[in-house]
C-alpha cells in the first residue's frame, strides 16, 4: 500500500493492527514538485503474514472499487501460495488487471480532487 508524506501515520497504524510488515519510505524523484516528500509504503512479503491479511478482509470485506482489487489480488496470493508460480500467464493476467484497477481509481480520484476544489 502506498501513501503520501501526510498519510504515513496511517501505514504506521495498519502495521500496528495487524502485527505484520513493514512501512518504508523512498524519497521523491528529481523531478518532483517541490514540497513533496517521497512515497511511504506499507509492505507484507511474508505468505503466512498476507494470509491474516487475506483472513481479515475476508471476515471485514471492503466495498467499491478496492473489493474488486482485493479480489484480483487474493487470486494472486493463491497462485503463490499453491507455489503454482510458474504459470507466468496466470500471473501477469491477473496482475495487469489489478494495475487497471488501480489506474481506474487513481484517475477517479485525481478527477474528484479536481472537481472538489
Amino acid at each position: 500500500m502506498k501513501m503520501q508524506e501526510q498519510d504515513r501515520d496511517l501505514l504506521f497504524s495498519l502495521m500496528m493492527f495487524f502485527g505484520v510488515g513493514n512501512v518504508y519510505h523512498s524519497k521523491p524523484r528529481d523531478d518532483s514538485p517541490a514540497g513533496r516528500g517521497g512515497s511511504w509504503y506499507y509492505c507484507v512479503t511474508k505468505l503466512s503474514d498476507l494470509e491474516r491479511l487475506v483472513r481479515h478482509f475476508e471476515a471485514y470485506p471492503l466495498a467499491g472499487s478496492r473489493a474488486r482489487a482485493f479480489e484480483v489480488w487474493k487470486q494472486l496470493f493463491e497462485l503463490k501460495r499453491s507455489q503454482r508460480t510458474s504459470d507466468t500467464e496466470a500471473l501477469f493476467s491477473l496482475a495487469a488487471r489489478l494495475s487497471e484497477l488501480s489506474r481506474r481509481r487513481t484517475s477517479t480520484q485525481t478527477a474528484s480532487d479536481t472537481e472538489a476544489s
